[in-house]
């Protein structure tokens, strides 16, 4: 006589149902806000002694940071100084670059967290220099 099972085995889960790709999650702590001003981004070296300064221009802000494109590319992990153009002043603004990427047209883009002040007294002594950083 032959043995039949009392129950059968259980099936296994079905599949998740699959998800369309939305690109890279949103890791912005603060919303942003489109800004478009004239931004110059100084690199800063190994020493905290800004470079010559480069044109760009911003595409958003939010309190934690600003977006600009320019003809230059700019490494993730550099420090930089960026002298932001308002309408009637203009703000020094610390900072370190973020994300950086070809935005096409011969321009990149790059997101760039504001930073405290680094240390080092050749820094301060450019910053003194430039009054709108006070």
């Amino acid at each position: 006589m032959e043995e039949t099972p009392s129950e059968k085995p259980a099936s296994p889960p079905p599949a998740p149902e699959p998800v369309p790709a939305t690109g890279v999650a949103n890791r912005r702590r603060h919303d942003r806000a489109e800004f478009a001003v004239c931004v110059l981004v100084h690199e800063l070296n190994s020493e905290h002694i800004p470079g010559p300064g480069h044109p760009a221009e911003s595409v958003d802000l939010s309190r934690s940071g600003i977006g600009v494109r320019s003809k230059r590319m700019y490494y993730v992990g550099t420090a930089v100084v960026l002298i932001i153009q308002l309408k009637n002043e203009k703000r020094v603004k610390c900072g370190v670059v973020r994300t950086s990427r070809y935005a096409g047209s011969g321009l990149y883009q790059s997101g760039i967290e504001f930073t405290h002040t680094p240390p080092g007294a050749r820094l301060h002594a450019w910053l003194d220099a430039h009054p709108e950083s006070q």
